[in-house]
């Protein structure tokens, strides 16, 4: 599949497929769309985790690093 077809299907920018490749996010290129939207349905729920685990007063976005351990986490 091409790498244009997998952005489409996790509704991403190819920057940051190619981020989330590099950092683990994505283990491998997804071969299907439904392959696509279970592994963009684990990073939003590592996302979350990470969200709700954060110390308490501390604002802004997640890091993309406390994503990745939260998505090791739940495996």
């Amino acid at each position: 599949m091409s790498d244009k077809q997998i952005v489409s299907w996790l509704q991403t920018s190819p920057a940051t497929f190619y981020r989330w490749l590099k950092l683990g996010l994505i283990p491998r290129r997804p071969r299907s769309l439904e392959e696509a939207q279970e592994m963009l349905c684990k990073i939003y729920l590592a996302k979350d985790h990470a969200t709700c685990t954060r110390p308490n007063g501390m604002s802004g976005r997640t890091s993309i690093n406390a994503v990745v351990n939260a998505l090791r986490e739940q495996k």
